[in-house]
């Protein structure tokens, strides 16, 4: 079975940085946040002293309201803004949030983005193409307040193995309250949703600061560095979907 359109634009991050870098004249990269109620957006240019990150206004995603709009009409809007964006910005290639679980899992906010993905992938003057590909960034490491900062070093200490396979996750006893053994993917992803840019800012920079470190490393954006090996691990995750499959790196 021949692979879908969106399947040959995806790149490994490592593979998206080294194509970036053989480029003449350098090149801009535009990161999105994709959630069902807007679409952050980010660029940034490479290269530069400091791996400087613009945030630019976020794009509305069906709004609430009547009458109801439809989501391929809705799809096309941003489409069009994101094309328009696009050329206004000579952008190169993309860096795409990717939304896991906490344990690793691709839940709800997953499906979401890669929906978004295979229309513009699929749609005609494609925004997505091999000569303008796209990367998957595993954004469970990258907090947007302390609170959630803490909670991510939280769940990575309570997670770690020692050599005698014991960790602290073992020990938590079940929820015996009603309901709590009902699994619900919403209330397994750590981040608060936001209504700008800022995610989408937050990515591309811990992209950029991951593969090319700035001259002033005070304005480097690496967080939980105590726990580099499992952050930056590469790993390889498939999707199937109605026989269709989607293999991308994710580091």
């Amino acid at each position: 079975m021949p692979p879908t359109k969106l399947a040959r634009c995806i790149v490994p991050p490592a593979r998206l940085s080294g194509i970036i870098d053989w480029r003449r004249g350098g090149s801009t990269i535009m990161s999105l946040d994709i959630t069902d109620r807007r679409i952050g957006v980010a660029i940034g240019e490479h290269p530069t002293p400091n791996n400087l990150v613009h945030k630019l206004d976020a794009i509305p995603y069906m709004p609430c309201g009547h009458p109801p709009v439809k989501r391929r009409d809705e799809n096309e809007r941003v489409a069009l803004e994101l094309e328009k964006l696009m050329k206004q910005n000579k952008v190169n290639a993309f860096v795409v949030g990717w939304p896991l679980l906490a344990d690793g899992r691709p839940g709800g906010p997953c499906g979401k983005v890669l929906h978004m993905l295979d229309f513009l992938a699929e749609r005609r003057g494609s925004l997505l193409t091999k000569a303008r590909p796209f990367a998957l960034w595993d954004e469970r490491d990258i907090p947007r307040d302390k609170f959630e900062e803490g909670l991510i070093k939280s769940a990575q200490r309570s997670g770690t193995i020692d050599k005698w396979g014991r960790a602290p996750i073992f020990c938590e006893t079940p929820v015996h309250e009603a309901g709590g053994y009902i699994y619900r993917s919403r209330l397994q992803f750590y981040h608060k949703p936001t209504n700008d840019s800022t995610a989408a800012s937050l990515i591309l920079k811990h992209f950029m600061d991951s593969h090319w470190t700035p001259e002033n490393k005070e304005t480097a954006l690496h967080f939980n560095d105590s726990y580099a090996d499992c952050q930056f691990e590469h790993a390889v995750e498939k999707y199937d979907n109605e026989g269709f499959c989607l293999q991308s790196s994710l580091l």
